[in-house]
């Protein structure tokens, strides 16, 4: 029963989850927040709520925003949820509603906040995505497995380890999201996202460490000293992609 205070709902963080939300928002009562659980600290001016995730009702939801406001903006929806943005559940429910609202052409609504912001969520997502595309490096494990690292701003695995699946489907591999405690797991089969508790890579395979020392001699022979730019390179490559890029870390 509502008693004067905010209500704030609170979701597993999962984008099932989210859409749950979403669901509940929209036909019972609209909150003044979403928020996963972790993230909220109460407030007396506020009361909460714990959605639990309900599949039918999210795949409803899904299944919603694509006939009523198209594939675009369904894809809009999903790049937000991958922000670190703390707010994003709480901007994408209030696009969804303008959505429902406006139908199709809400996309292109650059002058509305409420789209704005999730245009704004995407475009660091995208950004960061196709540049991990391009960073991101695997290192032969004993067993024939492969293994990379990565610490993204957004949560990138769900982007990333199906893109890699197409182009590895040959080679199992694991991309270990140190930051949130994740990996993306093929089997060459199918791939998954899983906790990554207590995990611990296996050894590298015997010759990984002559073709990380042959990789980086390549990269050196093939500088040019007098072109060097390093302001030009930190633009093209940004310094938080180096940790775990084999020519730029000569510990690997």
């Amino acid at each position: 029963m509502c008693d004067g205070r905010a209500l704030v709902y609170l979701y597993d963080g999962s984008f099932e989850g989210l859409l749950t939300t979403i669901y509940e928002a929209y036909y019972k009562e609209p909150p003044s927040r979403i928020l996963t659980a972790g993230q909220y600290q109460q407030a007396f001016d506020e009361r909460y709520e714990h959605v639990q995730t309900d599949l039918l009702k999210s795949d409803r939801v899904y299944d919603a925003i694509e006939k009523k406001i198209g594939k675009r903006a369904l894809s809009m929806v999903y790049y937000g949820w991958l922000s670190h943005e703390p707010e994003r559940a709480g901007w994408i429910y209030e696009f969804v509603k303008k959505g429902f609202k406006f139908g199709r052409g809400v996309t292109a609504r650059l002058t509305d906040q409420d789209v704005e912001r999730i245009h704004s969520m995407n475009r660091p997502v995208l950004r960061e995505y196709d540049k991990q595309r391009g960073f991101l490096r695997f290192s032969a494990l004993e067993g024939g497995l492969y293994y990379a690292r990565i610490e993204t701003i957004s949560y990138q695995l769900p982007l990333l380890t199906p893109f890699f699946f197409e182009r590895m489907n040959t080679n199992p591999f694991i991309i270990h999201d140190k930051r949130r405690n994740f990996a993306g797991v093929s089997d060459t089969r199918e791939w998954r996202i899983l906790n990554a508790d207590g995990f611990t890579a296996p050894n590298l395979a015997k010759d990984e460490e002559d073709y990380r020392r042959w990789w980086r001699g390549f990269h050196e022979v093939l500088a040019i000293e007098s072109r060097k730019n390093l302001k030009l390179q930190s633009q093209n490559m940004p310094k938080r992609y180096w940790t775990y890029i084999t020519e730029m870390n000569k510990e690997m």
